[in-house]
Parts: structure tokens; sequence; C-alpha cells
């Protein structure tokens, strides 16, 4: 299987520059140096909008790691299984960050799994009248398991 390597925007927009400044014989006077600088703007552009993601994803990242806290604040506390919406009201109630929502905590949830900082369990709920289903549940690891 061969690797491909992708080619992006700015690939492309720099593989036309050098194109048309290599051939400008192939375009009518000015007509070089309008598309040179049209070819220059879009590289712009590329660069503003990168710099507003990277600004972007450092604000919505301090928000991501207050709500982890929150969530493992609310785990500290307790040493039972919670689910989710429990571990959302939890977080709701104290005041830690009203816009917790199941979602985004789903999210952190898994991250806080794979770095090994809580430990995740199925459980069987049966309601009365239902059929049993399957809630993924969380809470902190023992000292003695995380020591290992």
């Amino acid at each position: 299987m061969t690797k491909t390597t992708k080619i992006t925007k700015r690939d492309n927009y720099n593989t036309l520059r050098e194109c048309v400044l290599d051939h400008m014989d192939w375009f009518e006077e000015g007509e070089a140096d309008q598309l040179v600088a049209f070819i220059d703007k879009e590289l712009e552009n590329l660069d503003k909008r990168a710099a507003n993601a990277k600004k972007y994803a450092a604000k919505n990242k301090a928000s991501a790691d207050a709500l982890t806290e929150a969530a493992l604040d609310v785990l500290t506390e307790t040493d039972a299984y919670m689910t989710i919406p429990q571990i959302v009201a939890a977080i709701n109630a104290n005041g830690e960050n009203a816009d917790a929502t199941p979602q985004k905590l789903t999210y952190r949830l898994s991250k806080l799994v794979e770095a090994g900082s809580i430990e995740k369990e199925t459980k069987s709920i049966k309601e009365e009248g239902k059929t049993a289903r399957k809630v993924n549940v969380y809470r902190i690891k023992a000292e003695e398991e995380t020591a290992e």
C-alpha cells in the first residue's frame, strides 16, 4: 500500500505562484502581477484563519480544563460509581461550571479514563416496566490502583 501525502491549499497556492512567476510570458501585461497579488492575498487569509483558529482553541481549552477539574472534584467527593447525568447534576449544583452538559462531559471523562485518572465500568440498570439498559459509570481510581 502506498502512502500518499495530503496536498493543502497552501501547497496549491505556492505551486500556482511559482508557475505564474516562472512563466510570465504566458500572460498579457499586468495579468501575472495581478495573479501573484491575488495568490499572496489568499495565502495571507490562510495565515489569518490559522491564527484565529489557534486563539479559539486556546480559549476553549481553558474552559475545557475547568470542566475536567470540576468533574474530578465531584468524583473525588464520593467513592461510589456515578453516571454522566449524576456528574453533570453535581457539577451544576455546585455552581462550579454552569454550562456542563453530558456531551461535553463524555469527552472529558473518556480522556481521563485514557489517562488512567478515573475508571469506567458498564452497569446494567433495570427500571420497572422497561427492559434493562447498559450505562457507563465512572469513579476516581483508588490510590493503590494508581500507584501500580
